[in-house]
């Protein structure tokens, strides 16, 4: 208790001091008040309208680690980092890729007023740019406007954009649907076809070992009639047949997975299972009131500080003046 009153009797003077001080100056905050609510209405009315549109999707099967394709092809195409990550953790990462983002600003998108725009000019700066600064600049523009999340419960990705339009808001999200379904399509076919390409490298090398090991066999029992009465001849005849065996049997097996190569890479199914598609905002992300209100707060909080902290200032530099200069 001894301890708590020194304490207790130091922050009430500290509050005592507080309200002299902004007695003392209270024109002074009138005016900042006046000064910060200007501010913050200027800030509310001249914010622009933030508008969210959201879609949903999830990995194939509801399987997070499995994928229908490699990925050493994929990390081949967009230079990502995988590792042994799963498909949920995947997923954002080649929306966030140039492979899928570039290709959306190269499209054009209706707006709420029916007019048409693309991201290029709708965020890439100064018309005489240079194309592919412009192009740079919208895409990192494009990827501050995207939020991701997992959930890996339910293996659920969720895909949110924010632009000036509603309308803007939803076929971008869509679009980045859309071209990362192209580019897994594409990943997928690609996969594909360079295994059908390497099988039908080796099943050429079979081809020609089966024919090699049936040559062998055939040159040994064309020279040896009667091989019954020689162990020799005998131990050679079963090798040169098990070779034989093997290879074909090598040889049925690669021409399988030819087969199911082939249609691997014929497939055309859907690999994302679309959720929810984007559809436009009712209500805008952001609101004119709320900004000018917390701007207002806090210009005003941060003016007070100032002011009462340096009247305090002031005030005690008087008193250790005036302390000084009176006589002990």
């Amino acid at each position: 208790m001894q301890n708590d009153s020194p304490n207790a009797a130091a922050e009430d003077l500290l509050v005592a001091a507080i309200g002299r001080s902004a007695w003392r100056r209270r024109k002074a905050l009138a005016i900042a008040a006046a000064i910060t609510l200007a501010i913050g209405v200027l800030m509310g009315w001249t914010t622009q309208l933030r508008w969210a549109a959201t879609a949903r999707i999830l990995p194939p099967a509801g399987q997070s680690s499995q994928l229908p394709f490699d990925f050493a092809s994929l990390r081949s195409m967009t230079g990502l980092r995988l590792g042994s990550a799963s498909a949920v953790e995947l997923y954002p990462a080649v929306f966030f890729s140039d492979a899928v983002l570039l290709a959306v600003l190269d499209r054009r998108f209706a707006l709420s007023d029916s007019s048409s725009v693309s991201l290029i000019d709708e965020w890439g700066g100064s018309s005489e740019a240079i194309p592919e600064i412009k192009k740079r600049v919208a895409l990192n523009r494009l990827r501050r406007a995207m939020t991701i999340t997992t959930d890996r419960k339910s293996d659920v990705v969720t895909l949110t954009i924010q632009t000036r339009d509603p309308a803007l808001s939803m076929s971008v999200a869509n679009a980045i649907i859309d071209h990362a379904e192209i580019f897994h399509q594409t990943s997928a076919t690609a996969s594909a076809t360079s295994q059908r390409a390497f099988i039908e490298l080796r099943l050429g090398e079979l081809s020609d070992q089966v024919y090699t090991a049936e040559q062998a066999l055939l040159h040994f029992r064309s020279s040896n009639r009667d091989i019954s009465r020689s162990p020799v001849a005998q131990m050679e005849y079963e090798r040169l047949t098990r070779e034989l065996a093997i290879q074909s049997s090598l040889y049925t097996e690669m021409r399988k997975h030819l087969e199911i190569a082939k249609v691997e890479e014929a497939r055309n199914t859907p690999i994302l299972r679309i959720l929810d598609r984007a559809a436009p905002a009712v209500q805008p992300a952001n609101s004119k009131m709320r900004t000018a209100v917390v701007s207002f707060l806090l210009g005003l909080a941060a003016c007070a500080s100032i002011i009462v902290i340096i009247d305090i200032t002031r005030e005690a530099r008087r008193d250790r003046a005036t302390h000084i200069g009176s006589p002990a």
